[in-house]
């Protein structure tokens, strides 16, 4: 009997190391994955189990066993870095937006608005030297017609660009429930596994990847249930109970408005409800999309002023030389013919223009403020975010030097089983021979 003890104590010390190589050997695999959290396997002696120990009732043979695998993850640090990932997700997405549109803003540009108003008024100027010259006030009516068809392409470009994003904001909405719905599966699954299994935790970077996901897309709150399944919020939502989620056609944007597009109200829901989360990439295209609205509403209004202010100079019917739509669209009043202008116009409207290019600067600062802004920010979140990655890493990353002198540790123990092993079924052999 106490042959078949030792026996079973090397065959179990022999599972116990093949165990401990496989978690090492996984660990190894998994060096480059950044999701991935060190796995150890956790050593304890116990009873032995099986037919030998129930033949010897006074005697508790013991041996190694594997009580446990845990991982080296800080619950508190992944919190903290799911944080600076929406910071970091929400100033991507805003400075990107903006990188779109600066183009149109910097000034001075050949072929720009300040270029366009520089040139209607030097026209005017000219004009007001050669009162009734009619090749200078066909000169003013044709830079006007240059000046609002520059306004008008702007006003195409940024419309377009608000499209973009609404587009954008669609397709985030798509993925946000689509992950919602893997972590609701995840949990699903982890319920059917063993707590600290290998499985288990293996499963966790698989869930770790699509939090991360979720954290870069919108701000999101987490808890973690006693059995390893994780819940997740946003905005005061919840995305992730258990294993459901609000459906996928509930994730929705809605535009509100019959006005023109810089006027227009974008609405995100999720099953009906109001959502709007603090940060991450769909906040950061929401505020770029407010920003775009605001430059796309002061160009109408300085579009609304240029048809206000500019005067043709005539008594007549035909006394503004604009027309400005709702859209804010600028173009030249029907009726209005160069034989129209005069020259003792030329004071109000240098005035006007004078305004207009005042009100233009002041755009083109907004604008430049603004992405100067979501630059810096950029810049310093993901340095943060990349100083608290590597931190993690310190804590849950795995260590290939130390997994190598684990790995020979634990071949040295596998051996050792083995050998042993070896031989007590030598020993029995030999007894067995001896007995027949």
């Amino acid at each position: 009997p106490m042959a078949g003890a030792l026996l079973s104590i090397a065959s179990q010390a022999l599972n116990t190391a093949e165990t401990a190589l496989m978690v090492t050997a996984n660990d190894t695999a998994n060096s480059n994955n950044p999701n991935f959290v060190n796995e150890t396997a956790n050593l304890s002696t116990g009873a032995v189990v099986g037919p030998i120990a129930d033949t010897l009732p006074n005697v508790l043979p013991s041996g190694v066993m594997v009580a446990g695998i845990t991982s080296a993850s800080d619950p508190v640090l992944r919190r903290v870095i799911q944080q600076h990932q929406s910071s970091a997700g929400y100033w991507n997405q805003l400075a990107t937006e903006q990188s779109a549109i600066q183009p149109l803003f910097n000034e001075p540009q050949t072929g720009g608005l300040q270029e366009m108003l520089a040139a209607f008024g030097s026209a005017w100027t000219t004009l007001a030297d050669h009162p009734g010259s009619s090749a200078e006030a066909a000169s003013v009516l044709q830079r006007g017609k240059a000046l609002a068809s520059t306004i008008q392409s702007l006003q195409g470009q940024l419309a377009q660009q608000a499209t973009s994003i609404t587009q954008q904001l669609s397709t985030q909405m798509t993925t946000l429930a689509t992950t919602s719905q893997t972590l609701a599966n995840a949990n699903g699954t982890q319920a059917s596994l063993p707590p600290n299994s290998q499985g288990s935790n293996q499963l966790q970077a698989h869930v770790a990847s699509a939090l991360q996901q979720l954290a870069s897309s919108a701000s999101i709150q987490t808890l973690t249930a006693a059995d390893g399944s994780v819940q997740v919020s946003s905005g005061g939502i919840a995305l992730v109970s258990g294993t459901t989620t609000p459906p996928a056609n509930t994730y929705q944007v809605h535009l509100h408005g019959t006005g023109p597009w810089y006027t227009q109200t974008t609405t995100l829901r999720i099953a009906g409800a109001v959502y709007t989360p603090e940060r991450g990439a769909i906040a950061g295209n929401l505020a770029a999309l407010q920003q775009i609205q605001s430059a796309g509403q002061q160009l109408a209004q300085l579009s609304q002023a240029l048809a206000k202010n500019v005067p043709t100079g005539n008594a007549g019917s035909l006394t503004h030389l604009f027309t400005a739509t709702a859209n804010g669209a600028l173009t030249i009043a029907s009726g209005v013919t160069a034989s129209t202008l005069h020259a003792k116009a030329s004071t109000t409207a240098l005035t006007a223009i004078q305004t207009a290019t005042q009100h233009w600067t002041h755009i083109v600062g907004d604008v430049a403020s603004a992405g100067n802004l979501a630059t810096t920010q950029q810049t310093r979140q993901q340095a943060d975010l990349a100083a608290l990655q590597t931190q993690q890493q310190s804590v849950q990353g795995v260590n290939l030097n130390q997994a190598a002198a684990t790995t020979a540790q634990e071949q040295e123990a596998y051996q050792a089983a083995a050998k042993l092993v070896q031989v007590q079924q030598s020993v029995v052999n030999t007894l067995l021979t001896s007995i027949s």
